[in-house]
């Protein structure tokens, strides 16, 4: 395994958009796929009321992306909301933790499907759909030294507040 995705959702204003970024294991940028800004208009704000945000997010957003994504890769998403609206089994749950409390083990099974990971000085959380793709953990260990895995969303976030200003 040689390639990381991430899965964004943002909303700038009253504008929703969506990015899935692949990486490299140095995080360099491989592809970059967004959805164009959604704003709803009024009559859509009343008639879906508390439930907008969600159905922009997983059924316009989320479920667009992956489906357009047809690689194989691990793809980290950094809400619960959005891992559990999926079934797409390449979807990992992926959070920093507090300070390191794993002991020998890494990664350390909290649960099913649930992981506690140490690398480069931090702890990192991962849920998965399913047992953890081949390799995955030892693919961490060879992600460039000193990265943040966590910091391609940052990019993400800035490239979405990029594209909801051009519209």
């Amino acid at each position: 395994m040689d390639k990381i995705g991430y899965l964004k959702v943002e909303k700038y204003g009253e504008k929703y958009s969506g990015g899935l970024l692949s990486v490299d294991l140095n995080l360099l940028p491989l592809k970059f796929k967004y959805t164009k800004p959604v704003e709803p208009t009024e009559l859509q704000r009343i008639l879906y009321g508390k439930s907008m945000e969600r159905f922009i997010a997983v059924d316009l957003i989320l479920k667009n992306l992956l489906k357009k994504f047809e690689e194989e890769i691990p793809i980290f998403v950094d809400e619960l909301d959005l891992f559990d609206s999926s079934d797409d089994e390449r979807l990992i749950f992926v959070t920093e933790i507090g300070k390191r409390e794993i002991g020998d083990e890494n990664p350390k099974k909290v649960e099913d499907n649930k992981f506690i990971f140490f690398t480069h000085g931090k702890n990192y959380r991962f849920i998965f759909k399913k047992e953890p793709f081949d390799d995955f953990f030892e693919m961490l260990e060879n992600v460039v030294e000193d990265s943040d895995i966590l910091e391609p969303f940052e990019r993400i976030s800035k490239a979405l507040e990029k594209i909801c200003g051009e519209d």
